[in-house]
């Protein structure tokens, strides 16, 4: 994000153990907490394969579909979302969903998931798809969320977040 010359999260933190929701916890730039929930994509089928190959040859990839990869990423998101939040309240919920399999490429697959709405979701507000790291950079998208929650009950949410984080500094 910050070589995009986007600078919207800071000060990271552990989340509050290794078997609790969230992984790690950063702030936005008014200070509001956002918990963040990492995720990676991959072939299970690919890596159960490639740990019982004996030589390189014997290595193989999964050659992912653009339905396939929209039904992985839905399944991650609503499997973040059904998870309990400990340390909050959270400004947002985020998903980060990173992935190294070779196919899923941003070329091909930035305008799949831009043009895609997940959700809707009880909890996650935010999620990123981060494509695999090539020539020094990380390319991402921003994910589209639908929220189950009606406005009046987000503002609520956020609104009592903003006097803890107040009333607590």
């Amino acid at each position: 994000m910050q070589a995009s010359g986007l600078t919207t999260f800071h000060s990271p933190q552990v989340g509050p153990g290794p078997n609790k929701a969230p992984d790690c916890i950063v702030l936005t730039l008014s200070g509001y907490p956002i918990a963040v929930e990492a995720r990676e994509l991959v072939s299970e089928e690919a890596i159960r394969v490639n740990q019982k190959a004996k030589s390189i040859n014997d290595y193989v990839y999964k050659d992912w579909e653009p339905a396939e990869v929209l039904s992985e990423v839905a399944k991650i998101l609503a499997e973040k979302d059904a998870k309990i939040y400990h340390g909050g309240p959270y400004w947002d919920i985020a998903v980060v969903i990173h992935t190294d399999e070779p196919t899923i490429n941003s070329e091909t697959y930035n305008a799949v998931l831009a043009g895609c709405h997940f959700g809707p979701f009880k909890q996650v507000t935010k999620a990123y798809f981060l494509f695999p790291y090539i020539a020094g950079s990380c390319s991402y998208v921003e994910l589209k969320i639908v929220a189950r929650r009606l406005r009046w009950q987000l503002w609520m949410a956020r609104a009592s977040c903003c006097l803890v984080a107040v009333f607590c500094r």
